[in-house]
């Protein structure tokens, strides 16, 4: 049934918009039609809920939609002005608002529901044009006039009706709603949390590493992952309307299977997604936490759409590696694969685009199923958990290099998570890793640094063609540790007042008009420059920082934790940022001469969060293909001398990691501050810069106000409060 859907909108990520019209499945009438107290609030009209206006007036159900129409009228918005170029831009501020418009009603449809691709449709005026989304880009068909020709839509919507569900509609037939048995199992599983709420938690065999014991801080670590587990079923249970419940079935993982047994396949329940993006295209990851249905426990599910050009190796080719090498503190895969069995499912866009960038551009469909339940590493209670986390991902980075020679090269916070089980940190999202053999030490051909643009490195960040190497992901330790400080602790940049005991606490009423720390995280962390040959560099404060061995941030108390160990990396770093040749870099790594600073434009609230959708994060971009740069004579690699970047290892940094076990008291978790970042605008004179070359570009390198609404807004203090 097509129905109006204009009327009453649901909230999606971050906006209230909605397609015009959407056909639904009758049997689903419960789930869209609108309830009388929807209607007369968004109409503004005093017609009661009966008259024949709202015959065919619907909810905007996002995951019920089978088919969106948008319709624009006027002659300046039409969508589709530049079709006849040769590649039509996706992005948002390069959009027409109509453009805008469809890129987020697919994008959010491809969020909520399990499909392979979407179908749209755009009028304007009296032409209509048919589309088909999926994660490589749109198929868009010319305009058809239908007043003039009103057989043409009708076809289009006789054949949908007699094609089979996969090939009408694109649906994910691997995903299945659950029946009510299986949701009741998700029940159980909740209502037993509530039962065993005073038990002690299982400390784990772990023991202590590197100067840390298990102590009452790991403790309240792991209660406080109970918490996490009975937040991510609630999330599941309560959204059901939002987000129906699905069963998924993935195969053994490589490495998981029983000798003498066939491969076993296993069925996961999901729900509302714990990470996702609204962008229509890309790899368009989506994180679950999930009911493993055989085994009883919870576990985390990755569903992307992998690139399929040839240098992409799959991720549990990688996983079986850190197994089989006995690394620690790194995810464990128990199941996954390619989605769809033998004939898989694949994206058909790449097939109409011209050029090198076609095998780039397609993509399959893959799962990976991982035993440990993370979260995030920012609900830490205190100093002693968050330091804890790191170094246990900094022990399983350090393991996978030594023994599986495997090289992260995206570390962030957003890959550093605390086992909701054990407490203990560990490092996630192994997609963009390269095995050592592969790492080279000349300049690329192309810029294919890789990694979370706040978290890079500065050699990264100001020499385009250098390669990530060990010392940049070390370096990214450094970073993610220096911007929890920013978020959780005061600092010299802190917006602070004092409260009637005469503390020094958080003005929570200033913070989010802070422009100081706004200035700093944008001169330092995210500041960017492209060159004429399209290279973006940046960094140039973090090089200055190394060099003088001055960290970027003041601690209200440097004798705490924290302060010492950001510190002493400082000084760590400090003589191979000195003696590091910087006319040599820039001969082998960088741009051509000549940089120009971006063409900027202030930002609104409003186009700082269109932001997050023109640039989908790194984990929905591949590299793009740069046309080769004119030759020039590359200068031979020099020989290693002391304090050389490229010779740096993890035993570096251990002298700092190594003065935390003589700490005996730890600060409270009182020290710990509300989000500082949390709804941080930018000052009148900042602008965001266009950066969407990288990898892994997620967009928590923007400030708060420009992150999706999810579970990682939620705070420890959030959680004991419910």
């Amino acid at each position: 049934m097509l129905l109006c859907t204009s009327l009453v909108r649901e909230f999606a990520c971050g906006w209230a918009l909605g397609p015009d019209l959407a056909l639904y499945r009758t049997q689903d009438q419960g789930a869209y039609m609108p309830l009388p107290n929807d209607i007369q609030p968004t109409m503004g009209t005093n017609d009661p809920p009966q008259s024949p206006k709202f015959t065919y007036t619907a909810r905007t159900a996002w995951s019920r939609i089978l088919f969106y129409i948008t319709i624009t009228s006027s002659c300046t918005n039409e969508p589709f002005s530049q079709f006849r170029t040769p590649k039509l831009p996706l992005e948002i501020n390069n959009s027409s608002p109509a453009r805008t418009h469809m890129l987020r009603c697919a994008g959010e449809v491809q969020l909520r529901q399990h499909r392979v691709f979407v179908l749209g449709a755009c009028i304007h005026r009296r032409h209509v044009r048919f589309l088909r989304w999926d994660r490589a880009g749109a198929l868009v068909s010319d305009p058809v006039d239908y007043v003039e020709d009103p057989a043409v839509p009708l076809r289009f919507f006789w054949c949908l009706a007699v094609a089979d569900r996969r090939m009408r509609w694109g649906f994910d037939e691997t995903a299945v709603v659950a029946a009510r048995g299986e949701v009741e199992l998700l029940e159980a599983l909740r209502a037993g949390m509530d039962v065993n709420d005073d038990d002690d938690v299982d400390m784990g065999d772990d023991g202590a590493e590197k100067g840390f014991k298990q102590d009452g801080a790991i403790r309240q670590a792991q209660k406080t992952g109970v918490m996490w587990q009975r937040r991510y079923l609630d999330e599941i249970l309560n959204n059901q309307q939002l987000y129906p419940i699905y069963k998924i079935t993935c195969d053994d993982a490589p490495g998981c299977e029983v000798p003498g047994i066939p491969r076993r396949t296993f069925a996961y329940l999901i729900g509302k997604h714990t990470a996702g993006t609204i962008s229509p295209t890309g790899r368009c990851t989506k994180g679950y936490v999930a009911l493993d249905i055989d085994r009883k426990s919870l576990v985390f599910v990755k569903d992307f759409w992998c690139s399929r050009a040839p240098d992409v190796r799959r991720e549990l080719e990688i996983y079986k590696v850190l197994q089989d090498k006995g690394v620690e503190h790194v995810a464990t895969a128990v199941a996954g694969g390619d989605v769809g069995g033998h004939e898989g499912q694949l994206t058909i866009t790449q097939n109409f685009i011209e050029g090198p960038s076609k095998s780039r551009a397609a993509r399959f469909h893959y799962r990976v199923v991982l035993r440990q339940v993370g979260r995030p590493l920012e609900t830490y209670e205190n100093q002693q958990v968050l330091l804890t986390s790191v170094l246990d991902a900094f022990n399983g980075h350090c393991e996978a290099w030594t023994k599986a020679e495997i090289l992260h090269r995206d570390v962030s916070d957003s890959n550093i998570l605390i086992d909701v089980q054990t407490g203990r940190g560990f490092l996630n999202d192994w997609d963009l890793c390269k095995l050592k053999n592969e790492i080279r030490e000349d300049a690329t051909q192309d810029d294919e640094r890789v990694g979370t643009w706040m978290y890079m490195s500065s050699s990264l960040l100001q020499f385009p063609k250098k390669p990530n190497q060990l010392s940049d992901d070390l370096e990214s330790f450094v970073y993610v540790l220096a911007i929890m400080d920013f978020r959780f602790h005061l600092h010299d940049l802190s917006a602070t007042t004092v409260d009637t005991d005469g503390n020094t606490i958080i003005n929570t009423k200033y913070m989010h008009r802070n422009a100081d720390l706004a200035l700093h995280l944008h001169t330092t962390y995210l500041k960017t420059f492209t060159t004429h040959d399209g290279y973006s560099i940046g960094g140039k404060e973090k090089f200055r920082n190394f060099c003088t061995g001055t960290p970027d941030v003041t601690f209200r108390d440097k004798t705490r934790p924290l302060a010492r160990i950001i510190a002493e990396f400082y000084q760590i770093f400090r003589p191979f940022y000195q003696v590091l040749d910087v006319g040599e870099y820039r001969a082998l790594y960088g741009p051509h001469p000549h940089t120009l600073p971006l063409t900027e434009a202030p930002l609104s609230r409003r186009e700082l969060m269109m932001a997050v959708f023109q640039n989908p994060g790194l984990d929905d971009l591949d590299p793009p293909q740069l046309p080769p740069p004119p030759p020039r004579p590359s200068p031979s690699l020099p020989k290693s001398r002391p304090f050389d970047l490229r010779d740096m290892t993890h035993e570096h940094l251990m002298p700092a990691w190594r003065m935390l076990s003589s700490i005996t008291e730890w600060p409270p978790s009182s020290e710990k501050t509300v989000d500082q970042f949390k709804g941080l605008q930018a000052a009148p004179d900042l602008y965001v810069p266009s950066v969407s070359r990288y990898q892994s570009q997620r967009r928590s390198l923007l400030f708060k106000s420009t992150r999706l609404p999810s579970s990682r807004e939620l705070t420890v203090d959030s959680l004991n409060d419910g």
